[in-house]
């Protein structure tokens, strides 16, 4: 299956919890520690972080880890073996429906992990491996269904009668004249993927037009847009190893592993902390009035106490401690005031991310440290 994609500006996948708006927070870390040359990105979740470092910064080397096997396999399709691409282009742009994701996120089915997170990202709501809810309902999951028909056979037909049963009056000149032309423009089958601002940016349109007297509202194609940020990162063919341990002298720039937090920090030759920097993105705290996405739970007090005591100079984002540890033992050093983003549901509310440190001493202050005496 042939595919082009222009690689933009953004890093990582369509994640819940994507650090992609906070990346001037990872700049920022880097700088307090120069000549550390691991970065240990601990919870790496939707890979925004690893993206935007190998990206950016020639000169580190990233471990990403992540408790999820399933992402961490996902990963491992994209980066190390060697035909794992072409495997998830052969199943990634098969249209699912409701039941059909049920069945595949199913605890007890016997789907490949990875396979079962890419379904979970792509067709479950709101980006996240750990909310097992279908992203689309009634009419949505209808049209979602046309325009895979049209994708994968290059049939119009079924889309376009689907739109003039249940277009508005005032939209039928655009819809009869402007749509169906610029989807017969096109071979689907040999262009299976087209960046939004393409043909999918005219499929948009059709959606917001047919779903505006069911909804209200304008709706986005979630799927593709996934998708699209699925390949940007895997396309940019990282080197990596998976579950390795002796890295010092690898080429590779890219770690990845499958382990909570504490166990991977364990299981990390001392050399190689001992020239590192941590980077913790943990589940928001509910308790704390946030969203958890994580299905397992995740046990706060454990980890602040863990965060104290590691000998490893250690970031945190988070909105509060809230007395869990006592404030000697960590150091505020950005805040932001961030909505708080569900995809394709817009933003539910507004709090503060925080950046917490561990006070180790090894960091070099920054200009920014030094205007404000951090």
């Amino acid at each position: 299956m042939n595919m082009v994609i222009t690689i933009g500006k953004d890093f990582g996948l369509v994640y819940t919890g994507s650090k992609s708006r906070l990346l001037h927070y990872i700049d920022y870390i880097i700088e307090r520690h120069p000549n550390r040359k691991y970065f240990i990105d601990l919870f790496t979740g939707g890979f925004a972080v690893s993206d935007y470092i190998l990206t950016t910064r020639k000169s580190v080397k990233v471990i990403a880890n992540d408790i999820n096997k399933g992402l961490m396999d996902l990963y491992k399709k994209c980066f190390v073996e060697e035909n794992g691409i072409e495997e998830i282009k052969e199943v990634a742009f098969k249209f699912i429906g409701k039941d059909k994701f049920k069945e595949i996120v199913d605890d007890e089915s016997d789907y490949p992990s990875w396979y079962k997170a890419l379904i979970s990202i792509v067709w479950g709501f709101g980006a996240s491996i750990g909310n097992k809810s279908y992203a689309y309902n009634g009419v949505r999951e209808e049209l979602i269904q046309k325009v895979y028909t049209l994708l994968e056979t290059n049939d119009v037909k079924p889309l376009e009668e689907f739109i003039n049963n249940n277009k508005k009056e005032q939209y039928k000149e655009y819809i009869t004249i402007n749509i169906p032309k610029r989807f017969k423009e096109i071979d689907y089958k040999k262009q299976p993927f087209i960046k939004r601002s393409g043909v999918f940016s005219v499929v948009n349109k059709v959606v917001d037009i047919v779903l505006e007297e069911f909804s209200g509202s304008g709706f986005r194609m979630d799927a593709f847009t996934r998708l699209e940020a699925l390949f940007k990162v895997a396309q940019k063919k990282y080197k990596a190893l998976y579950d390795e341990f002796d890295i010092k002298d690898k080429e590779e720039r890219l770690y990845l592993y499958n382990y909570s937090y504490d166990e991977l920090i364990s299981k990390l030759p001392k050399e190689i902390l001992d020239n590192a920097v941590i980077y913790c993105d943990i589940p928001y705290n509910t308790e704390k009035g946030t969203y958890i996405y994580s299905e397992q739970g995740f046990n706060y007090e454990k980890f602040w106490n863990w965060f104290k005591q590691v000998d490893v100079p250690c970031y945190v984002s988070e909105y509060s401690v809230s007395g869990i540890i006592d404030e000697k033992d960590y150091q505020v050093l950005k805040e932001e005031k961030l909505g708080v983003l569900f995809s394709g549901c817009g933003t539910s509310s507004y709090s503060t991310e925080k950046l917490f440190y561990n006070k180790h001493k090894d960091h070099e202050p920054t200009f920014e440290d030094m205007l404000f005496n951090k």
